[in-house]
């Protein structure tokens, strides 16, 4: 079993909202932000200061969609430039992902045996 080097390891409370926005200044994605500083990464998770901390970062993978982007009219939007769910799956796997948790998928479906007749 491997011990954590104690010498690593912060105080409680040592993550202070400035420190945490320091600390994540210094890197270009919240993925390499998690991966060196993963104990500053969860206090600004928990306080609620990822959004501060991270405006300045690139997403770590560019074609992803910010959180709340996939809303009913954005779906039924996207999903109207296909004439199939697999079409539309492959090209938009979150609005299709949105589509289903949230219930929209049957509007989605009529959408596009509508678009279908009239092509």
């Amino acid at each position: 079993m491997e011990f954590m080097d104690t010498s690593k390891v912060k105080a409680q409370g040592y993550w202070t909202k400035e420190k945490v926005i320091e600390s994540a200044k210094s890197y270009a994605t919240l993925a390499e932000w998690r991966k060196s500083e993963p104990s500053a990464v969860s206090v600004a998770s928990k306080k609620e200061w990822t959004t501060e901390a991270t405006s300045h970062m690139l997403l770590s993978r560019p074609n992803q969609r910010t959180n709340g982007y996939w809303t009913k009219e954005r779906v039924l939007e996207d999903a109207s430039k296909f004439a199939s769910k697999t079409e539309w799956q492959k090209a938009s796997s979150g609005a299709v992902s949105k589509a289903n948790r949230m219930g929209w998928m049957d509007e989605v479906v009529e959408l596009m045996k509508k678009n279908q007749v009239k092509h």
